[in-house]
C-alpha cells in the first residue's frame, strides 16, 4: 500500500507542474488570464505561439511518460496496472495542479505519453486521426476529444490488453468532460479555430 500511495502522491505532483503555465510566464504573460484560461499547449499557442507551444507540449508529454516509468520502477515491468494508475494521476494533477488552485489543462498531450508508452501503435493512430479532424475543422478540441475516443476501437482493434482498453474508456471520458466549455463553443459556434490568436494586454 505505501508504494502506491507514494507512486499516487508522485504522479499526481508531477503532473501539476504547469509546464504551460511557466513557458507563459517566461514571456511575462499570466496564461491562466487569456483564451480559454487552460494552461496546455492549445491555449499556450493562441496566447504565446507555435514555439512556446511545442516546448509546453513536450514538456506535458514528458509528464505521462514519467508517470508510466514511475509505475514500472516502483511495481516491476510485469505489472501492467500500476502505469495506468499512474497515468490517471499524472492527468489529475495536470488538470487539477495543485500549485495553480487546481486549475489546468486538459490531459491530452499527459494522456498522449502514457500511451505512448505503452500502446504505440494506438498514440500512433490517434495523431493521424487528431490532424486529419483539425485539418479539416480546424479546431483542436474537437480533433483531442475524437482522437481521444478513436484511441479505444485502435485498441479493440488491435487487441491491446483489457486493462490499456480499460484505461483508454476511462481517459477518453476524462478528455471529453475536460473539455465540456470547449463543447458549449463548438455547438455556439464560438470555438476558436486552430491558427486563431488571442490579444495580449
Amino acid at each position: 500500500m505505501g508504494k502506491w500511495l507514494l507512486m499516487a502522491a508522485a504522479c499526481y505532483l508531477i503532473g501539476g507542474i504547469p509546464f504551460g503555465f511557466i513557458v507563459a510566464r517566461l514571456r511575462g504573460v499570466d496564461i491562466t488570464k487569456y483564451g480559454s484560461g487552460a494552461t496546455g499547449a492549445t491555449n499556450v499557442m493562441r496566447v504565446i505561439g507555435p514555439v512556446p507551444a511545442v516546448i509546453s507540449g513536450v514538456l506535458d508529454l514528458s509528464k505521462g511518460i514519467s508517470a508510466a516509468l514511475i509505475g514500472r520502477a516502483l511495481f516491476g515491468a510485469q505489472d501492467i496496472l500500476a502505469p495506468l494508475v499512474a497515468g490517471l494521476f499524472a492527468m489529475t494533477g495536470h488538470n487539477f495542479s495543485p500549485y495553480l488552485g487546481f486549475r489546468g489543462g486538459k490531459g491530452v498531450s499527459v494522456g498522449a505519453g502514457i500511451v505512448a508508452m505503452l500502446m504505440p501503435r494506438v498514440v500512433l493512430a490517434g495523431l493521424i486521426v487528431f490532424v486529419v479532424v483539425v485539418s479539416l475543422t480546424r479546431y483542436v478540441s474537437l480533433g483531442s476529444m475524437v482522437c481521444a475516443v478513436s484511441t479505444v476501437a485502435v485498441a479493440l482493434i488491435y487487441r491491446e490488453p483489457p486493462l490499456y482498453t480499460g484505461f483508454l474508456v476511462l481517459a477518453s471520458v476524462y478528455i471529453v468532460f475536460q473539455h465540456r466549455s470547449n463543447i458549449r463553443r463548438l455547438l455556439s459556434g464560438k470555438e476558436s479555430k486552430f491558427g486563431e490568436r488571442v490579444k495580449v494586454k
